[in-house]
Parts: structure tokens; C-alpha cells; sequence
């Protein structure tokens, strides 16, 4: 499911969660995942849902994006942080400064040669870096990667 963004807003979704839980009470699990400012909002949520007894947060994806706080001892979930080498937002050294604030046995994964709107379809962003890769090939690379983590 993609929650709506009122305004293209990721913060102003933060209900959005609970909501498809309630819209779908036949799903047991839940793996939560955003991009950019998306994943931000996501790691909240799953950091509160990771014990909930009857539709938990089973996994968290994050996709050039960061939690806003330390969640490292509290976020109890599977966590995929997939990144671009050539990202002019959430940039390489960002990423490399949120491992202490995510779980210790996060898996970060950098595809070589992508750029921050490389994990979606919206062009170019200013403040954005060139990437060296076709956004196919990286869009592929990051798909292949969430279905692997998600079958898992």
C-alpha cells in the first residue's frame, strides 16, 4: 500500500499506518518502508508497531532516509536501509551517521551510481547529485532488493 500524502507531505500521513491496519485487518504483518522524508515518518511508526500483538511491524525499509531520532534500543524490527552513492540529499555521510541511531543488525545497502530521485519517478531534484547509472537499472537493483527483504 502507498498511504496518500496531503500536499505531497510525508509528516502530514502520519495516521496513514494505523489506518490501513484498521482498512485491512487481514493482514498480520506489516513491513513499513519510505523514501526520503517518507522513511522518516515510516521508522516512527514502525518503531511504535513493532509490538503490537495483533498486526505488528515486521520490518522496516528505508530508501535514502533516516529516523529522526535514536531508535537503535527501541525498534525491536528487521531493518533495510537502501541508499544512492551519488545522493545530494540523503548523502552517503547522512547514512553513515544514522547507523547509531538505527538498530545494530540494520543492513545498509548503496547502489552505485544512484541519486536521491532514483527511488522514484518524479525527475530531477535540485540539490541532487548526477548519477552515473540509468534510473532503471537502479530502480531495478532497489526493487530486487525490497522483494528479497520482504520475502525474507
Amino acid at each position: 500500500m502507498i498511504a496518500k500524502q496531503p500536499l505531497g507531505i510525508a509528516f502530514l500521513a502520519t495516521g496513514a499506518f494505523d489506518t490501513a491496519r484498521t482498512d485491512h485487518p487481514m493482514v498480520t504483518a506489516w513491513v513499513l518502508g519510505g523514501h526520503s522524508l517518507g522513511g522518516t515518518v515510516a521508522a516512527l511508526q514502525a518503531d511504535g508497531a513493532d509490538a503490537d500483538p495483533t498486526a505488528p511491524g515486521v520490518g522496516l525499509l528505508l530508501y535514502a532516509s533516516y529516523p529522526a531520532g535514536d531508535i537503535s534500543e527501541s525498534l525491536t524490527t528487521t531493518v533495510l536501509s537502501i541508499s544512492a552513492t551519488e545522493d545530494g540529499l540523503a548523502t552517503p555521510d547522512k547514512i553513515a551517521a544514522s547507523r547509531d541511531t538505527l538498530p545494530a543488525d540494520t543492513t545498509f545497502l548503496a547502489i552505485q551510481g544512484a541519486v536521491h530521485a532514483s527511488f522514484g519517478d518524479y525527475g530531477a531534484q535540485r540539490g541532487d547529485g548526477v548519477p552515473t547509472i540509468s534510473h532503471d537499472r537502479a530502480r531495478a537493483e532497489i526493487s530486487r532488493a525490497s522483494v528479497d527483504f520482504v520475502a525474507s
